[in-house]
């Protein structure tokens, strides 16, 4: 005896069209050159489209106000805030940049709270503050450098039959064999203004 029991599909009716909607350039007030999108915002073109760095402000059209500087700071690793770090780039001077200021630039328009994105966030700051910090960040940098040519001045010093005056490091061939650049090379300034720091 069979325990199968036979079924019958039916198919119910296939679901209304919906009625055919107007084309986007028979609707009034709107030229047929240009692209549109359904709530009647005009599209000028892809702005991502896989190849570009996401967090390049000049790209995106995102300027700071004159004598501030912005910056992407780490805000998440994994989606754990960094409450530390906040902590410390607020006592640096650094504030997040509210979304309002640039209004549908980087942020959905109409967002309210500070521009994120990737787990960065846009922070700002004084420009000249931000000249100081780069400027303790390039005297920790250069210590090293200062320390290795002091102590191969020192080894000279030390190496039997060599004059200590030889140790030329300013000499092109010792230039050329330490790959050390010991000359000033011009730095492109992401500010438009230049400040003059006392020390």
């Amino acid at each position: 005896m069979s325990t199968k029991t036979q079924r019958t599909i039916t198919r119910d009716d296939a679901p209304a069209r919906m009625p055919a909607r107007e084309p986007v350039t028979a609707q009034e007030g709107r030229d047929p050159n240009k692209i549109y999108s359904r709530s009647g915002r005009e599209i000028n073109g892809l702005r991502f489209t896989g190849d570009e760095d996401r967090f390049d402000l000049a790209r995106l059209g995102v300027f700071p106000p004159d004598g501030w500087t912005y910056e992407w700071k780490t805000k998440t690793i994994k989606n754990w805030e960094w409450h530390d770090h906040q902590v410390e780039l607020y006592q640096n001077g650094w504030e997040p940049v509210p979304a309002e200021r640039h209004d549908g630039m980087i942020m959905p328009k109409g967002y309210q709270g500070p521009i994120e994105r990737g787990g960065m966030i846009l922070m700002e700051r004084d420009a000249r503050l931000t000249a100081r910090a780069r400027m303790v960040e390039k005297r920790s940098a250069d210590e090293p450098v200062r320390n290795s040519r002091q102590l191969a001045g020192v080894a000279m010093r030390n190496i039997p039959g060599v004059d200590p005056s030889s140790a030329d490091f300013d000499h092109g061939a010792a230039r050329q064999s330490s790959f050390v650049r010991t000359d000033r090379q011009p730095r492109v300034n992401d500010s438009r203004y230049t400040y003059e720091i006392d020390e």
